[in-house]
């Protein structure tokens, strides 16, 4: 895994197994742990900037990942951002509620949990051969 550690990280193209997405999402949550241990997130001036800077990587890896994930199953991306708009969309403007917020952010977390649990196609799909 970390010889093709790049191409699993950071190209969204492609498939990746379930083993291998928590392998690499468990080192990316890591690494943003590491760096908040190290105080940059809390610093003002030029270290904020690099703050940001890291946090819109960790950002892009993560949806590297998610997208290769997808993959896996068959789908694009969009259909997960779309998913998460639509659960957002219903919660704020149908339930209207206090607990809105609270209901659309565990169905949030079950939609981005899915994918650790959820057994990708076992053949040759669009996206590239099986995992």
């Amino acid at each position: 895994m970390w010889k093709k550690g790049y191409k699993s990280r950071f190209v969204p193209g492609g498939r990746i197994g379930r083993k291998d997405f928590l392998k690499n999402a468990l080192f990316i949550v890591a690494c943003f742990v590491a760096f908040c241990g190290l105080g940059f997130f809390s610093s003002v001036g030029a270290v904020s900037i690099v703050s940001i800077l890291y946090g819109l990587f960790l950002v892009y890896t993560l949806l590297c990942l998610y997208a290769k994930r997808m993959h896996d199953f068959g789908f694009r991306l969009w259909w997960l951002w779309l998913v998460a708009v639509a659960i957002e969309l219903v919660c704020r403007f149908l339930i209207m509620s206090s607990l809105s917020g609270q209901v659309s952010r565990g169905l949030l977390l079950a939609l981005l949990l899915i994918p650790f649990f959820k057994r990708g196609q076992n053949r040759t799909n669009k996206f590239g051969k099986a995992v």
